[in-house]
């Protein structure tokens, strides 16, 4: 019986710390339009730079639910003249790093593309991203993807991991206390150039977080130790 509970106890931490940590994955509670305009507030969808992305309710191009998240082209070049549209979700941004380092990330979503309605040369990237305040100590795992890679007029699984480490900190920098911050984000850009008007969809999303090896042997020392207190 005891065996079981240690199996069981170990099964839920694992679990845990697979959990999608992302708020409205589905983005079934965002209202239809214009994703909200940047800023730091955790578990919200928003466009960030100030670029475009459009929740839609309208066109049936969903893989659950009754709502997407579409990215094209908008007509808003930069200052090179490419033209974007991007939205991230941020996860944490609190000054506690051991929230987001030594830990393994990965991001996730389903992605719609139309190779009738654009070109074999439509762009977008997905993917995740760490950083600080001072957008220093950068970690990402960022996936290029063409429209000729995806399945036209179907939803494609894709994925990206990465291991974040211990940031490089000085501690005796008068910006500790900003660049101590960090921040993880699922992100999701669609790269604009001449000739490219295609647009991709995204649904379900996911970012899950695993511990490092040791730090699950910890938990799960843990665990044990508690049920041997309680056997006591």
């Amino acid at each position: 019986m005891n065996k079981l509970i240690c199996v069981m106890m170990l099964a839920a931490l694992v679990a845990a710390a697979q959990a999608n940590v992302l708020v409205d994955p589905g983005f079934e509670a965002q209202p239809p339009g214009t994703v909200t305009v940047d800023n730091l507030n955790p578990g919200e969808w928003v466009s960030f730079n100030g670029n475009f992305a459009i929740v839609d309710a309208s066109t049936g191009v969903v893989r659950s639910g009754s709502q997407s998240v579409m990215v094209g082209v908008k007509d808003m070049p930069n200052a090179a003249g490419d033209k974007y549209s991007n939205f991230r979700q941020l996860y944490a941004a609190d000054p506690v790093p051991d929230a987001i380092e030594n830990k393994t990330w990965t991001a996730s979503a389903w992605i719609y593309y139309d190779a009738a309605n654009g070109a074999a040369t439509d762009t977008m990237m997905f993917g995740f991203r760490a950083n600080d305040s001072w957008n220093t100590n950068v970690t990402e795992a960022m996936l290029t993807i063409l429209g000729s890679d995806l399945i036209s007029g179907q939803w494609n699984f894709v994925e990206a991991s990465v291991e974040v480490p211990e940031a490089n900190i000085d501690l005796s920098d008068p910006d500790y206390d900003n660049k101590i911050k960090r921040f993880a984000n699922l992100m999701v850009v669609q790269n604009g150039w001449v000739g490219q008007s295609g647009v991709f969809y995204v649904d379900d999303a996911s970012l899950t977080v695993v511990p490092e090896p040791a730090t699950m042997v910890l938990l799960g020392l843990g665990g044990l130790m508690s049920l041997r207190r309680r056997r006591g």
